[in-house]
């Protein structure tokens, strides 16, 4: 007999791995992409549409002596666009 679990609302095999996609409902952009272990990757756009950032979540176990702790996510990727520019 196979076991089952439920997330969000889809089901899947528990052994099974599975990845979300979560899409911005106005631009139809990709803006986060949960892996296998829930942890999400962040995609920002420009107002045009490009892609400028990419960023990971990151975990963070230590919180101190009764404090809670606050890790800003891990910057993966950046994009500058520059079409002829001379900086």
């Amino acid at each position: 007999m196979r076991e089952y679990t439920l997330t969000i609302s889809e089901w899947h095999p528990i052994d099974a791995s599975m990845v979300s996609y979560v899409y911005d409902s106005f631009s139809g952009e990709l803006s986060y992409m949960l892996d296998a272990n829930n942890i999400y990757s962040h995609y920002e756009y420009d107002a045009i549409g490009r892609l400028v950032r990419t960023s990971r979540e990151q975990l963070n176990y230590d919180f101190g002596n009764g404090k809670e702790s606050f890790k800003p996510d891990h910057i993966t990727g950046e994009v500058i666009y520059n079409y002829g520019k001379k900086n």
